[in-house]
């Protein structure tokens, strides 16, 4: 399907900083941007005259987009933001892809995006919840909190799809 379409494009898996790309439904590219090591800001529309005899940009509208981005420090999950921002734009889904090209895909679902879902701070109260399993390891807590998100009812019938790289981290933590 046009997800794992995506994932299998995605060329910046093993980048030092993270990169954020923008792909149609039929997977053309739309836009990209670089950030650093633990963040990048969304990419910008068209160069547009300001008004006052500049240059700037209109905002990218990212409606009905699927945005991959990856996660250099190996952390596979959403973050509220990355969730938050998505539903506030109406994007179809977000992905997220690790230097080990495991990814997770959050699918918007068939009745739109909740309005709980596109309150951040919502979406951060829940994901400070405290993560029991795999206790103590970033990466486990990361996974756990993804996991959760089937469960979260802000984003209830959101299609939740893991790569087969994933599975694979998965069942190698047991």
């Amino acid at each position: 399907d046009q997800i794992h379409t995506i994932i299998s494009k995605f060329e910046y898996a093993n980048e030092k900083t993270e990169h954020l790309v923008f792909y149609d439904s039929g997977g053309s590219q739309i836009a990209h941007s670089e950030g650093n090591a633990g963040s990048v800001l969304r990419p910008a529309g068209k160069k547009i005259p300001d008004g006052y005899g500049g240059w700037g940009y209109a905002k990218l509208d990212t409606t009905d987009l699927i945005s991959n981005h990856n996660h250099p420090v190996g952390t596979p999950a959403f973050s509220p933001e990355d969730i938050s921002i998505t539903a506030q734009n109406n994007e179809f889904a977000l992905i997220t892809t690790t230097p080990d090209k495991g990814s997770w895909a959050i699918v918007r679902p068939k009745g739109g995006w909740s309005e709980e879902t596109k309150d951040l701070a919502r979406m951060r109260a829940l994901f400070n919840r405290e993560v029991e399993v795999f206790e103590g390891t970033a990466r486990g807590k990361e996974i756990t909190e993804m996991v959760k998100l089937k469960k979260i009812s802000p984003i209830d019938g959101a299609d939740i799809i893991i790569s087969e790289a994933m599975k694979k981290i998965l069942s190698d933590l047991g």
